[in-house]
């Protein structure tokens, strides 16, 4: 734990269940002598008003339960678990967002987080045949599908709702092995504002960089013509 329990690292620790967090948060404040084991709050209390940061990654989870309670983390890692699916009631004010390498196959019942404050998910190394269930997440910019099995258009159809989308990975899924031009064609279309694709800038990406660098010369021209032809003349 973080010296100010604001992180908090349960990775490779053998957990089954997440039932038992906050009695394990409470020994950790008790152990490093946290002013906030003293202050008479409940143990969830102070988990919830703390803790910002949560690892349970390299464990062998098969379900998520009670993280609702910690109401305002922010970056959750629960990669390398056993999870089958994502139904939880996740952290309202959730950025981050990490379930690489389980055993997802569907990522319907991402609750939770209604306000729209994800940011990053990463769902790779999962054996995810489609992409449904994150038409909700309107603030989501980062989306790791590396290593699924995503192998249709069909597949990936639904991304269209997620417009603020910035960077996709496909890596790695028959979608993207069978043709990597077709693959990103169909993203594209779906996905027209797209900046990083598989990590490569996306030709959206230096249109708008080169549109931005010419706006730009045209802007210091502009004013530099301007300071020219307001200067007043050396000789009246």
């Amino acid at each position: 734990m973080s010296g100010d329990g604001k992180t908090l690292t349960l990775a490779r620790q053998g957990l089954r269940d997440t039932t038992i967090l906050i009695s394990l948060y409470r020994r950790r404040l008790l152990k490093d002598g946290s002013s906030g084991s003293s202050s008479g709050s409940s143990s969830s209390e102070i988990l919830g008003s703390v803790l910002l940061s949560l690892d349970l990654s390299f464990n062998h989870l098969t379900t998520v339960n009670g993280l609702r309670n910690f109401s305002k983390l922010r970056h959750l890692d629960l990669s390398h678990n056993n999870l089958m699916d994502v139904r939880c009631r996740y952290p309202p004010r959730l950025e981050t967002l990490k379930l690489s390498h389980n055993n997802i196959t569907s990522i319907e019942g991402l609750g939770g987080m209604e306000e729209g404050l994800l940011r990053v998910l990463d769902l790779s190394h999962n054996p995810l045949r489609v992409v449904d269930g994150i038409m909700h997440l309107k603030g989501l910019t980062e989306l790791d599908l590396s290593h699924t099995r995503l192998g249709k258009p069909l597949d990936v159809r639904l991304l269209s709702f997620n417009a603020s989308l910035q960077s996709l990975s496909i890596i790695g899924t028959p979608l993207a092995q069978k043709s990597v031009k077709s693959g990103k064609v169909v993203i594209m279309s779906l996905l027209p504002g797209l900046r990083l694709f598989n990590h490569n800038p996306t030709s959206t990406s230096r249109r708008t960089k080169c549109k931005d660098r010419n706006e730009g010369e045209t802007a210091v021209n502009r004013s530099s013509k301007s300071s020219t032809t307001t200067s007043p003349s050396a000789h009246t």
